[in-house]
This record gives C-alpha cells, sequence and structure tokens, in this order.
C-alpha cells in the first residue's frame, strides 16, 4: 500500500471509531452500594393503620400559636406531625392526604411541639422561603398534616428535590416574587430557594427521615 492509500485509510478508520462513540461523556451506572441502599429502603414496611393512629393518640396537644401567617392562622388545630414517606413514581398516592385519608406510604412519623410547628409553618408561609423556579417533577417525600381532634385540618407536601411544596389551604400567591419574561407574561417564583431547604434538611436530619 502506497502513502497516499495509507493515508485515506486512516482517515476512514478515525471517521468510523468517531462515529461508534457518544460524543457526550455516559451517565455513570449506579454504584453498587446506592443500589443495596435503594434496595434496603424499597424493602422498608410501611408503617401500619395502627401505628399511625397510635403516633397521632401520642402526639402533644399544643395550644393556640398567635403567631402563624396566612394561610395556617386560619385553621385551629392542636396537634401535628411530620411524616416520611412515598409520594407518586407508582405509588397509591401523591399527596400526603387525600380524600382525607392519610397516605398509606409513609415510612416514618414523628410528633411536632410548640416551638418546631412554629418554626415550620412560618419558615413555609414566609415570603423570604421562595424565588427560585422548581422543577416540573413533583415526588414528594415529606408531608406535614395538622390536626384537630385528630381530624386533618390542613397538610402540606413538599418535594426538597424540585423546591415544590402543595399546601391545603393553599399558600397565598401574594407571597411569591413574580418573575417578568422577556415580551411575555410574569410568573410566580414559588420555588423553595437555598435557604429554606438548607433548613429542611435539618430538619430531616433532626427527625431521622431519609435525606433528599
Amino acid at each position: 500500500m502506497n502513502g497516499k492509500r495509507w493515508r485515506v485509510a486512516v482517515l476512514v478508520a478515525a471517521a468510523f471509531i468517531v462515529a461508534c462513540h457518544p460524543t457526550h461523556s455516559p451517565v455513570p451506572a449506579a454504584s453498587d452500594t446506592a443500589q443495596n441502599s435503594l434496595a434496603i429502603t424499597d424493602r422498608l414496611p410501611y408503617l401500619s393503620a395502627q401505628q399511625l393512629a397510635e403516633g397521632l393518640a401520642a402526639a402533644p396537644i399544643l395550644p393556640p400559636i398567635k403567631q402563624l401567617q396566612p394561610p395556617f392562622d386560619s385553621l385551629s388545630f392542636d396537634k401535628a406531625i411530620a411524616y416520611d414517606y412515598n409520594g407518586a413514581k407508582g405509588e397509591p398516592t401523591l399527596y400526603i392526604v387525600e380524600d382525607g385519608r392519610l397516605a398509606p406510604t409513609v415510612l416514618a412519623q414523628q410528633p411536632l411541639g410548640q416551638q418546631e410547628v412554629a418554626a415550620v409553618l412560618g419558615l413555609l408561609s414566609s415570603r423570604r422561603a421562595y424565588g427560585d423556579a422548581p422543577a416540573f417533577c413533583f415526588e414528594p417525600h415529606l408531608g406535614i398534616v395538622l390536626y384537630r381532634a385528630d381530624t386533618v385540618v390542613g397538610h402540606l407536601s413538599i418535594c426538597i428535590s424540585c423546591k415544590r411544596l402543595a399546601s391545603s389551604p393553599a399558600l397565598p400567591p401574594g407571597i411569591f416574587r413574580l418573575i417578568q419574561m422577556q415580551d411575555g407574561p410574569s410568573y410566580p417564583a414559588d420555588g423553595l430557594n437555598d435557604r429554606a431547604l438548607l433548613q429542611l434538611r435539618k430538619w430531616l436530619k433532626q427527625w431521622q427521615f431519609r435525606l433528599f
């Protein structure tokens, strides 16, 4: 093979190699440790109806909390419980409460005292907790439920991964900063910001819930 033909053969081979390999870095596979961790989590049993009822019965009775902001200032409740649960992604429920019933996918529960309730609801009803753009996914794993005489009167389902929450009653739209699109309509920046997410993760750790 002369020099010219040899150079052509090299160029063709190089082009074939480039065409057969991706131009971006592939997504790394999960490690064995991560896969084992997920498998263990999937095998965890959900709390039974009896365990949930016992947790509610054992929760401390709360006095009225006067410094709450809308919409929680209009609620009359005497107990509050935080739940670590699985929402969406093949589960039967999305929100921590649906049709007046607690989600059947609760892994852990933590009764909240007066100061904790004031801090959690104070954060999530504050304009200072928002301002980021949330992701489109919504797979909540943190639920906060307010009770009156063991009946649900309010609840929040929070997806820390995508910075979104759903509240009943709904948060007032006025707490969200509006972002004006160039030559277009404005939209609310209703995603939780880094400061709020940091505090939520501190509570998750304190309650021995899963971290996200």
